[in-house]
C-alpha cells in the first residue's frame, strides 16, 4: 500500500487499494473498491473545500472597499491559478465552500465523511440559498443531514425536488423556481463537447416573436438559391446564419453555374474580421476588397513555416467558438477573399513607448492566443497587453517582456498586493501569488504549433522609473458600485417576494376552485396553524 491510501484508512472507515491489489478481488469487492474510492473521493473535495473556505476568511479580512477587483476577486485569483479554473468557477467554489462551513455545517460534516458527494452537497448549497434566517436555515440543515443518508440514489432532478421540500416546509419563499422568462434569453456559441472538425455549436434562447422571424428569415435566404445549390435545407439554413453574421442579406448560391443570379452579393469573407492561426504556407487569393484575415502565426522572418513532412496542416480560430478547422476550410475561407497577412518576430529592440506597435501588438496576441492567467480563456483579441516589468518602473516595450492579460487579471496583477512574473524570450511566463506559489506556462501557439519559433531577444533591463508610485496611482483603480454582498441579498430579495406572490397566487386559485366545487377552501400556506 502506498502513502496515502494508508492515510485515507486512518482517517475513515475504508480502505483503498492500490491498483496491483484488484486483480485477486471478485466481483463484489470490486464493486466495495469502487464505492470505497467515491467516498475518499468525496471527503477529499471536501478538504479542498474547507481549505478554499479558510483562504477565503482570511483575504475577507483584508477589505478592497470600493475597488472593482475586490477581496473576493482576489482570493479568487489564487484559487484560480492553484487549481487552473476559471476565475468564475474559483468564486462558486469560494462560496460554496463558506456556506458548507458556516451557514450548513451539519451538511458539511457528512461531506467530511465522505457521506455524500461532492455533486450532492453543490445541489444542496445551490436549493437553499434563498433562505436568509439564519434560525430556519440551521433548521434546515439539520433537517436534510439527519435525513439525507435515507434517501438513497436520487438523479438530479429527484434530489433538487426532495430539496425543495425540506425548504418549503421551513420557508416557502426561499425555494428556487423557474422562471423561463424573457429575462432568461441567452445565446450561446461552442462548447467543449464539439468534437467535430470545423464545426461548433450554438444554442440559446430568443423572445417567441424574435424566434420566429429568425426562422422566417433563415428559411427565406435558404430557398433564395438556385435549385441546383448541392446542399440540403439545413446546410443552407446553417450557412445562412453565417450570412447574418458577416452582415449580409442574402445567401451565395454554391452552384456551378458562374452566370447564376444567387452568385450576387457580398460574401460572408468580405464583411468582417475573423483571425486564423495556421502553421501551412497559404496563397494569398486574388485581389477583393475584403477585412477578413487569414493570419498564418507560426513564422519567422524568412517567411511561413510549413508543416513537418507528412504532417496535416493545421489551422486554429482563436475565440470563444474558436477550434480546429482543416486545411479545406482554410483553403474554402482563402477563395473567399481571405487576406492573408504573415506574423513575423519583431527585432531586438524596444519600442520607446507604451503602448506596442500594430506590428507588436500582432505578434503577441498571436503567439500568447488568449489571457496567460492560469485557467483563464479569455481571447486575446478581448485582452489587454501587459507589461511583465511595468512601464513606469523602467519596463520596456519589447516582446520578451509583453504578454496578454484580461482585463481582470490585468488589473489584479497591477494593484493587487503581493503578485509578481517573470518572463522569458520564448514567451514563457511564471506568475508568482502572494503566498510564494509559482505557476509557469507556456505560449498557446507554442504547444499548438511546436515548429514555430516564438523566442526573441532578450529585453534590456529596466531603465530608471518613469513615474513615482504614490496614493494617487491608485485613483486609477476601477469601483465597484454596489458591493457583492449588496446585490446577492437584492437579488435574493427579488426571488423571494416572487416567489410570495406566485404562492398567494396558487393558494386563492386553490381556494377559489374548492369553493366552486363546493367544498371547504384549504388553508393557504402562510395561514398560521390551527391552534
Amino acid at each position: 500500500m502506498s502513502e496515502h491510501p494508508r492515510i485515507f484508512e486512518g482517517m475513515f472507515e475504508f480502505r483503498l487499494c492500490d491498483p496491483g491489489e484488484l486483480r485477486p478481488l471478485g466481483d463484489a469487492a470490486l464493486i466495495d473498491a469502487i464505492t470505497a474510492a467515491a467516498r475518499a473521493t468525496a471527503a477529499a473535495e471536501a478538504r479542498q473545500l474547507a481549505a478554499i473556505a479558510e483562504l477565503t476568511r482570511r483575504r475577507l479580512g483584508a477589505k478592497a472597499p470600493g475597488w472593482g477587483c475586490d477581496e473576493w476577486d482576489q482570493a479568487a485569483a489564487e484559487v484560480s491559478c492553484a487549481l487552473t479554473v476559471k476565475h468564475g468557477r474559483a468564486m462558486n467554489l469560494m462560496l460554496r465552500a463558506m456556506t458548507l462551513a458556516e451557514e450548513l455545517p451539519k451538511v458539511g460534516a457528512l461531506f467530511l465523511a465522505g457521506e455524500i458527494t461532492a455533486w450532492t452537497a453543490a445541489t444542496i448549497v445551490n436549493r437553499t440559498e434563498n433562505v436568509i434566517d439564519p434560525e430556519v436555515r440551521a433548521q434546515i440543515d439539520t433537517d436534510i443531514a439527519e435525513t439525507i443518508t435515507g434517501w438513497g440514489p436520487l438523479s438530479q432532478t429527484k434530489l433538487e425536488a426532495t430539496i425543495d421540500t425540506v425548504v418549503a416546509d421551513r420557508d416557502p419563499d426561499a425555494v428556487r423556481r423557474s422562471r423561463a422568462t424573457v429575462a432568461s434569453r441567452s445565446i450561446t456559441i461552442g462548447d467543449p463537447r464539439d468534437d467535430g472538425s470545423d464545426l461548433t455549436s450554438i444554442w440559446g434562447k430568443l423572445s417567441i416573436t424574435d424566434a420566429a422571424l429568425l426562422d422566417a428569415t433563415l428559411n427565406a435566404m435558404a430557398k433564395a438559391v438556385c435549385e441546383d445549390d448541392p446542399r440540403t435545407l439545413a446546410q443552407r439554413r446553417a450557412d445562412a446564419m453565417g450570412a447574418l453574421a458577416a452582415q449580409s442579406d442574402r445567401l451565395i448560391c454554391g452552384c456551378d453555374n458562374p452566370d447564376c443570379p444567387a452568385k450576387t452579393g457580398a460574401s460572408p469573407a468580405a464583411r468582417v474580421t475573423v483571425t486564423v492561426v495556421t502553421n501551412a504556407p497559404v496563397t494569398p487569393a486574388p485581389r477583393r476588397r475584403t477585412n477578413t484575415v487569414a493570419s498564418p502565426g507560426p513564422v519567422d522572418a524568412a517567411g511561413p513555416a510549413g508543416p513537418a513532412p507528412g504532417a496535416r496542416p493545421v489551422a486554429f480560430v482563436p475565440g470563444r467558438a474558436g477550434g480546429f478547422i482543416s486545411a479545406e476550410a482554410l483553403a474554402a475561407l482563402i477563395a473567399l477573399g481571405a487576406k492573408v497577412r504573415t506574423v513575423t518576430a519583431p527585432g531586438p529592440d524596444p519600442e520607446r513607448r507604451y503602448r506596442p506597435s500594430t506590428a507588436l501588438d500582432a505578434f503577441v496576441r498571436t503567439r500568447d492566443l488568449s489571457c496567460r492567467w492560469p485557467g483563464c480563456d479569455r481571447p486575446a483579441a478581448e485582452s489587454d497587453i501587459d507589461h511583465s516589468n511595468p512601464w513606469d518602473d523602467g519596463g520596456h516595450t519589447h516582446p520578451s517582456s509583453l504578454n496578454v492579460k484580461c482585463r481582470l487579471h490585468h488589473l489584479i496583477r497591477t494593484f493587487a498586493p503581493g503578485w509578481s512574473e517573470t518572463q522569458h524570450p520564448d514567451g514563457t511566463l511564471t506568475i508568482t501569488s502572494p503566498t510564494g506559489h509559482s505557476y509557469t506556462s507556456k505560449p498557446l501557439s507554442g504547444i499548438l504549433f511546436p515548429d514555430w519559433n516564438t523566442t526573441t531577444a532578450q529585453p534590456p533591463p529596466p531603465g530608471k522609473p518613469r513615474r513615482k508610485r504614490g496614493p494617487g496611482r491608485t485613483l486609477m483603480k476601477p469601483a465597484r458600485k454596489r458591493d457583492r454582498a449588496t446585490l446577492r441579498a437584492q437579488r435574493i430579495k427579488r426571488e423571494r417576494a416572487l416567489n410570495a406572490a406566485a404562492i398567494a397566487a396558487e393558494d386563492a386559485a386553490a381556494q377559489a376552485a374548492a369553493r366552486a366545487a363546493g367544498k371547504p377552501p384549504p388553508p393557504g400556506r402562510y395561514d398560521p396553524p390551527p391552534f
